[in-house]
């Protein structure tokens, strides 16, 4: 566990259940960057969503630690371009203020400065690009509708004189929205797909395993993508020591196990995983070794079997499942 307040000198102490078999490592190490997106390649992984949380100098886009992800971006795309084989989209974080209207201005930002690199995942013949969008609830539904639409106007050509409507004009990309409560499918009408992000199993209504297939079933409907998030279990109690209800055991690795399962059981458009490196939430899949102390106590987690690689390998199977899954109904409806 932990206490309200304590800080975490690293590099014995970090904010984390778990310790990183590479050490405590900058996210803006060019090295440390590419020998990440190789591992994440090697276990099955295609897309890398990095979370971006708004235009540098506007008040509030910061993340929780006060850091502007923005200044990483050019150099997470080119550890992207240099390692090959892997692709890039964007998770958008919700900041102080944001509106559909400073949506539409942190497109236009993010498709000048980063969108022509080659590392950047492009979806479908119009090759769009692909963003998350986290905490999409906290915007209107009828504010979503001017930016995005409705599912019954995406053909209407691009936005002119100053709609923000995007579709069809140079700003158009595939947008996926966070399902959360029972009630959203209205509010996420507008959008291309929806997924689940929380690891912490049953936390709302989107997480909740049992509902999967009824998402999955909605999303079709609607000619929508349903994206199912999975994750190996959920501890942060060194950074939230009030949120030990939330804490998922890992299990040995049944836990990641079930989630993926559920997943694979809703015929899913594709999976999300939450995550590859979030250590303060006790999300990641990245390798941890325990580390030992001078005293020779080991103060942190391992993970079963002592395998640094344990969480990764299990990805890179059910990886190999959920493509053998999509194969199949490719093949099944080319039948019909």
């Amino acid at each position: 566990g932990g206490l309200i307040g304590q800080k975490h000198p690293p590099p014995a102490s970090i904010h984390s259940r778990y310790y990183p078999k590479r050490g405590c490592y900058s996210s803006r190490d060019t090295e440390t960057l590419m020998s990440q997106f190789q591992e994440m390649k090697s276990a099955g992984i295609g897309i890398v969503v990095i979370s971006w949380w708004g235009r540098p100098g506007v008040p509030g886009t910061s993340d929780t630690q006060g850091v502007n992800t923005d200044t990483a971006v050019s150099l997470v795309l080119e550890a992207a371009e240099k390692v090959g084989g892997i692709k890039v989209a964007f998770h958008l974080e919700p900041y102080s203020g944001r509106t559909a209207e400073t949506i539409h201005a942190d497109l236009r930002y993010i498709a000048s400065k980063y969108l022509q690199s080659p590392a950047v995942y492009r979806h479908g013949h119009r090759q769009l690009p692909l963003y998350y969008v986290y905490d999409s609830y906290h915007i209107t539904s009828e504010s979503w509708v001017e930016l995005l639409g409705t599912r019954s106007n995406r053909n209407v050509g691009p936005a002119q004189d100053k709609s923000i409507l995007i579709r069809e004009g140079p700003l158009d990309a595939i947008f996926i929205g966070l399902w959360l409560n029972k009630e959203d499918h209205n509010l996420l009408e507008s959008f291309d797909g929806f997924y689940t992000y929380f690891s912490s199993t049953s936390f709302s209504y989107g997480s909740t395993l049992s509902t999967w297939k009824t998402l999955a079933q909605v999303a079709r409907d609607r000619d929508q993508y349903f994206i199912p998030s999975v994750g190996p279990g959920y501890d942060d109690t060194r950074i939230r020591p009030w949120n030990s209800h939330n804490t998922r055991d890992r299990e040995g690795g049944d836990y990641y196990s079930r989630m993926w399962l559920a997943a694979l059981e809703s015929n899913p458009s594709c999976v999300s995983i939450t995550s590859y490196n979030e250590w303060g939430e006790g999300t990641q899949i990245e390798p941890a070794d325990s580390l030992e102390m001078e005293s020779g106590k080991a103060s942190y987690l391992q993970y079963p079997m002592g395998d640094p690689y344990f969480f990764t390998n299990m990805t890179l199977d059910f990886a190999h499942r959920l493509r053998k899954l999509a194969s199949e109904y490719v093949a099944s409806h080319d039948e019909l």
